[in-house]
């Protein structure tokens, strides 16, 4: 079993803001986002409970994964099945000039994240920690360098084994081989535009999963739990929501 969480948070300026308004909403912003970085952490600390074998975290359309620790402190990155306590614990969610995929919103910060458990036979190694990022490849200019990124991302997490996944697969003309792992299967079907609800009423076996568009800044989140190959829900899966916003 695997753990995983979003938490997304809104602080808009309103319009006609004075200069003293727009100097209290920077600082207010700035608390916030220091809460929500402690909040992200503490969730990652407390999943790994439940799933120690790669951690990764999407925060406003940076993906950061525990293998990429590894490459950042010069060990090698094939396998990321460790524990990734020194990666929560290094993990750093400001600006970087050079990271053309963050992106810095005034208004609103979105992070996801995942502490992975691999089910048997699902797939190892860095390929497989989620957040699972998707996305049309395009190349934009960054100073005198072309640089190739993916534009209208989408980032897709679970947590489950689904076990008919083969049969989801060949149901929408795709080969699980060219997959090799549920969750990755199931965020590419919700990609490539089929819908969410179809997908969650013929799988069988465990998911909750949670997706994030970019194209319309869209959170994301199916409380499932187990179904047998009846379609009978047999274990619900539990789902822990906090609101400390009058309008998300």
């Amino acid at each position: 079993m695997c753990n995983h969480f979003a938490l997304i948070t809104k602080f808009p300026l309103k319009k006609g803001a004075t200069k003293a308004d727009k100097d209290r909403h920077a600082v207010n912003a700035a608390n916030k986002f220091d809460r929500n970085v402690l909040e992200a952490k503490l969730s990652l600390v407390l999943g790994r409970s439940k799933g120690s074998k790669g951690t990764g975290v999407m925060h406003n359309g940076r993906r950061i994964r525990s293998h990429d620790y590894h490459t950042r402190i010069g060990k090698p990155s094939k396998n990321a099945n460790h524990d990734s306590l020194q990666f929560i614990e290094s993990l750093y969610f400001f600006e970087e000039k050079s990271d053309h995929t963050f992106k810095k919103p005034d208004n609103y910060h979105v992070f996801m994240g995942h502490n992975r458990a691999p089910s048997s036979g699902h797939g190892a190694g860095e390929k497989f920690v989620h957040p699972f990022e998707y996305g049309e490849e395009a190349t934009i200019v960054i100073g005198d360098k072309e640089v190739d990124t993916l534009k209208n991302r989408l980032w897709f997490q679970h947590n489950g084994t689904i076990t008919n996944a083969r049969k989801l697969a060949s149901d929408h003309g795709l080969n699980f081989n060219d997959y090799g792992n549920d969750s990755f299967l199931i965020g590419t079907l919700i990609y490539n535009g089929v819908d969410p609800s179809e997908i969650f009423k013929a799988y069988e076996g465990a998911c909750t999963c949670i997706w994030y568009w970019e194209k319309d800044n869209t959170l994301n989140v199916f409380k499932g739990g187990t179904k047998n190959s009846s379609g009978v829900l047999t274990e619900e899966r539990e789902l822990y929501m906090y609101q400390n916003e009058h309008q998300i």
